[in-house]
This record gives structure tokens, C-alpha cells and sequence, in this order.
């Protein structure tokens, strides 16, 4: 009885094909990618590489991420991961056509540093090189409660090459020589985003006290707002005896979960959605300014206080009949 040896590329296309399925995508794509004209064929085509499960296998990251995931990135639809090979492939190519990310096996705590670490914005932290129009993109949110001076050279030059945003949300405290108001908003930003139609926005810029600032009133700033499309802006300003100003501007009614840097001139607003808060002026905090706090913040649990100036206006809380009675 003869024995015949069948070779791989001996079986017809409906064989192949029943087997590759049955190995995986990415194994199919490390293994058979630009072998022969008929294998790579089959292992680039659309229904192969749509769905890539970087979960449960082996491959060697270094090819993967160099050579081949470039080749079909305009194919993938859905990607699967773990925490140690995320990044590396997430940053492997554009993924045009992406609209999909699965994460296994992620604990909570880590997964969370993920998802909030975008708290510092440092100058070599966002490519400037790349001057590609992100035409796409609809919507974008920013957010980060570290102070950072990359605002005129990453985070500016980064939102103008989102020119068809519909939607834009940004909470950031920068250092800058000058303040950003209104004008500055008009000209640098949203004249790029000509379909903007949502803007939710909190800026504290914080700079050096000069003469160029020293003299301007919440009314100078609100000023720069006219002509303004967007929703109704607020603003306050301190400037503390240690040398420097601190300027706020915002969307009312104020949508973020943190505040920094309030002082006693922002009596009057309210701040429904603030649950961390952070008080600093040289004046003293009264106690009807607690008394407005109180009913400002309703959501609030976390609160840090920054003065030492005595309260001029003391009182004394004494509880009779289970109410509290104040008195000076």
C-alpha cells in the first residue's frame, strides 16, 4: 500500500481555509504573512484580520508591531488585549478603521491608573511632529488636575488639527505669562472649529503677578466673551501675596467634579457637580462663606483648605433641642 505526503499548499482553498480559522488570526497573520503570493493572499484579507485576539497567544510583538500590524491596520475593526501588550500595539499604527477595544484580565485598579493617567500634560508628552488633521474626530474631552506648561506648544497645536469637532471638553490648570479669556479662545482655537457646536470648558491659568494683570476685574475678563456662541461663561481671579494670579474661567453652569483654587470671590455661583475641592485665598474664610459653600456644593466629600488668616467674625454653635443655634 503506497503513502502519499499531501503538502499544505496541495489542499484546495476551502480546505486552507477551515484550518487557518481554526488557528486564529494573529497566529494565522505571524505565520503565513508574506510566505507565498496565495497564503499571504488569504492571511491579509478582510475577514481574517477584522478581529485580532492578542490574548491567548505567543507571537513575538517586535514583528508584529514593525511589519505586519502596519500592513493591515485599514482592516482591523476590533482588538482584544492584555495589560502588558496594550500599549506597545495601540501605538503600533493609525488603526483608521478601529471601533473596538477589548481588555481581559485587567484588574480594577489597574485598568482605573489607565483610564486617569492622562493627570500630568509634560511638554515631551505628546508627539508635536505629527501634523496629521484628525478630520474623524466628532467629539474630544481633556482632563487633567496636574498644572502643566505644554498648552501653547502640545495641547493647542493638538485641538487645532481636530477641525470638525462637534463637541469639545476641556479641565486644565496651566502656567502661562498671559491669561487665556474669550479673544484668546475666539482666535487661537475655535476659529478652527467651524462646526463646534458644544464647548465645555474650565481654565485656571496661573501666572506671574504683574502690572499687565495685577489690575484686572472679573468684569475685564467676562468682557472678552462677547460675541461669544457657546454657553454662558463665568470667571473669578485672586492674586496671592506670594506673587502669583490665579484666573478662572468656565461654561455655566459648571459641569466638573473638581475645583481648585477657590477663594472668597466666588460667592453667588453655584457648583452642583463638585465633589473635591480645594480653598486658597489670603483673606480670611467667614463663616457665611461655609454657610454658602454648604448650599453651593451639595455633592461635595473631599475638601482641602489653604490659609491662615484668622476668621474676623467667629461664632459660636451651641445645640439646643437638637437644633443648632449660632451666635458671634
Amino acid at each position: 500500500m503506497s503513502c502519499r505526503t499531501v503538502q499544505l499548499l496541495d489542499l484546495p482553498d476551502e480546505i486552507l481555509l477551515i484550518i487557518l480559522k481554526k488557528l486564529g488570526s494573529v497566529d494565522v497573520l505571524y505565520s503565513l504573512l508574506n510566505v507565498n503570493k496565495r497564503l499571504d493572499q488569504m492571511a491579509r484579507s478582510v475577514d481574517n484580520t477584522k478581529f485580532l485576539n492578542f490574548s491567548n497567544n505567543n507571537v513575538q510583538l517586535d514583528r508584529f508591531c514593525c511589519e505586519i500590524l502596519p500592513q493591515i491596520q485599514h482592516n482591523i475593526v476590533e482588538v482584544t488585549l492584555e495589560i502588558f501588550s496594550m500599549e506597545r500595539i495601540l501605538l503600533a499604527c493609525e488603526y483608521s478603521n478601529l471601533t473596538a477595544i477589548v481588555l481581559t484580565n485587567f484588574l480594577p485598579d489597574i485598568l482605573l491608573q489607565y483610564l486617569t493617567g492622562v493627570d500630568s500634560i509634560e511638554r515631551s508628552t505628546v508627539d508635536n511632529n505629527s501634523q496629521k488633521i484628525l478630520s474623524n474626530l466628532k467629539e474630544f474631552s481633556l482632563t487633567s488636575y496636574l498644572n502643566t506648561d505644554a498648552y501653547d506648544c502640545r495641547i493647542l497645536p493638538l485641538l487645532r488639527r481636530m477641525p470638525n469637532l462637534e463637541s469639545l471638553t476641556f479641565d486644565l490648570y496651566i502656567f502661562r505669562r498671559t491669561i487665556i479669556d474669550g479673544l484668546h479662545l475666539n482666535e487661537k482655537l475655535l476659529s478652527h472649529m467651524k462646526y463646534l457646536n458644544k464647548f465645555i470648558f474650565h481654565i485656571c491659568t496661573i501666572s506671574k503677578t504683574s502690572e499687565t494683570n495685577y489690575f484686572l476685574t472679573t468684569n475685564d475678563i467676562k468682557n472678552t466673551f462677547t460675541n461669544w456662541k457657546y454657553s454662558s461663561v463665568s470667571c473669578g481671579i485672586i492674586h496671592l501675596s506670594h506673587g502669583w494670579s490665579y484666573c478662572h474661567i468656565y461654561s455655566t453652569p459648571f459641569q466638573m467634579t473638581r475645583f481648585m483654587w477657590l477663594s472668597n470671590s466666588f460667592r453667588g455661583q453655584n457648583f452642583s457637580y463638585v465633589t473635591k475641592l480645594s480653598l486658597y485665598d489670603i483673606h480670611p474664610f467667614e463663616y457665611d462663606f461655609f454657610e454658602w459653600l454648604s448650599q453651593a456644593c451639595p455633592s461635595l466629600k473631599d475638601l482641602h483648605i489653604a490659609n491662615s488668616t484668622p476668621q474676623k467674625n467667629k461664632r459660636q454653635v451651641a445645640t439646643v433641642d437638637d437644633k443648632q443655634i449660632c451666635s458671634k
